[in-house]
């Protein structure tokens, strides 16, 4: 099982963005499709699968990350943590999803 556990707050040290960060909030900014109003996330996954062959990896994982969170992929040996970061920066091209 993948499991993405979320915390509030920066990186450990400061719960403020980096400052080139937040003087490029408005650019980052994602607008929500259902209400047109600017919503807080910066990645969205919805339905994410990979395969390889008649293997998979990665069974429809959906979540997404929100300004200030701080994300740790946590799971067993081979539960698919690396290839679902791989997918997010497209180092693996994903089977499904978006």
């Amino acid at each position: 099982m993948l499991l993405l556990a979320a915390v509030l707050g920066g990186c450990g040290v400061s719960a403020e963005p980096p400052a080139s960060a937040a003087e490029s909030s408005e650019a980052v900014s994602a607008e929500d499709e259902t209400s047109g109003e600017a919503s807080d996330e910066l990645i969205r996954v919805e339905n994410l699968r990979k395969s390889y062959g008649t293997i998979n990896v990665l069974n429809g994982v959906s979540t997404s990350v929100r300004r200030g969170e701080t994300v740790s992929v946590i799971g067993p040996f081979g539960g698919g943590k690396s290839t679902f970061l791989r997918c997010l920066n497209l180092l693996e091209q994903p089977t499904a999803g978006r």
